[in-house]
Parts: structure tokens; C-alpha cells; sequence
């Protein structure tokens, strides 16, 4: 069997046999956490990108905090999340992102939360 060496241009694909998945939480556990990191990544740069074009007062600009939940897991199909950016309506220097993966859900792993912080 191939390693689980993550595909040249795609973070979220994995080349391991999907029956291996359901098998082995130790790899859905190693999906999970690299899923975290490179959305936490992906997440802080548009984060970033957004806050300098919004009107905030300066001290907010290089104040940022990301903190991200993850109730379950796709693990048959995993796939770049579709990212949502709101700014709140009651404090304009806050913002709220929503991630989406897969629709497709084969097994569920323990609802987790996964703090970022840096700049944005």
C-alpha cells in the first residue's frame, strides 16, 4: 500500500485507500490535525487580507484571534472547506468566519476546538 503522503497542490487530498480510513483512527486523527493547521492558515490569510480593507481604528488592525470548532469530520472525501466571512454587526471590529467540508459523513470523531492566534 501507498503512504499517506499528501498530493502536490491540495492539502486535503490524501492517496491512501479510503477502506483504510474507517479502520485506522490513527490516520484520521493525523487528517484532522492537518485539516486544522491548513485551514487555520488559510483562515488567518483572508482574515488578514479582509481586516486591512475594513475601517477599523488602528489599534485593531494587527489584533487578531482565531478560534475554530470542529464538531465532525469528513473522512471519505475530504475536500477544500467553503469559507464565509461576516463582519459582526455589533462590534465592526470583529469577524465571523464559517467553514463547510464535505457533505458527505462517514464517521464522526469527538467534537474538538482548535485556537489560532496571530496576526490579522
Amino acid at each position: 500500500m501507498k503512504s499517506g503522503r499528501v498530493q502536490s497542490g491540495s492539502p486535503y487530498r490524501y492517496n491512501r485507500p479510503r477502506l483504510e480510513y474507517a479502520n485506522n483512527p490513527g490516520i484520521i486523527i493525523q487528517i484532522a490535525q492537518s485539516m486544522m493547521n491548513e485551514m487555520g492558515k488559510t483562515l488567518s490569510q483572508i482574515i488578514t487580507h479582509k481586516v486591512r480593507h475594513m475601517h477599523l481604528p488602528e489599534k485593531h488592525k494587527n489584533l487578531g484571534r482565531i478560534s475554530m470548532t470542529f464538531t465532525n469530520l469528513h473522512v471519505t472525501e475530504i475536500t477544500p472547506p467553503r469559507i464565509e466571512i461576516h463582519p459582526s454587526p455589533h462590534t465592526p471590529y470583529q469577524i465571523t468566519a464559517s467553514m463547510q467540508g464535505s457533505p458527505r459523513i462517514t464517521r464522526e470523531l469527538v467534537p474538538g476546538k482548535s485556537r489560532f492566534v496571530g496576526d490579522a
